[in-house]
């Protein structure tokens, strides 16, 4: 169980600088990312707190975040798999919690 307390941590940081290289990259613009960012860094609060259920829908608007960005052709099909993934395993840990 150590490992699944820690992940969600270690995921949003991951995330975040992950979102970061794309801002660098020109991939994203610096509010695109920072959006981004504030979404996970509000999960992740949220989590903190133990409120699980609120970090779970928050965490399901940065995936939604994440397809807006990939319909509207700024991220590759790749780059949006990593991050809906990357994201669902936030998701799974926060709902078993």
């Amino acid at each position: 169980m150590g490992q699944a307390s820690t992940y969600p941590e270690c995921g949003c940081t991951t995330l975040t600088s992950e979102i970061a290289e794309l801002v660098i990259d020109g991939v994203l613009t610096y509010g695109q990312g920072v959006a981004l960012m504030k979404t996970l860094s509000h999960a992740l609060a949220k989590a903190n707190r133990g409120q699980y259920r609120v970090a779970v829908n928050i965490a399901n608007a940065f995936t939604n975040q994440v397809f807006g960005l990939f319909e509207d052709g700024v991220l590759s099909e790749e780059q949006a798999s990593f991050f809906i993934g990357r994201a669902a395993i936030l998701i799974n840990i926060w709902s078993e919690m």
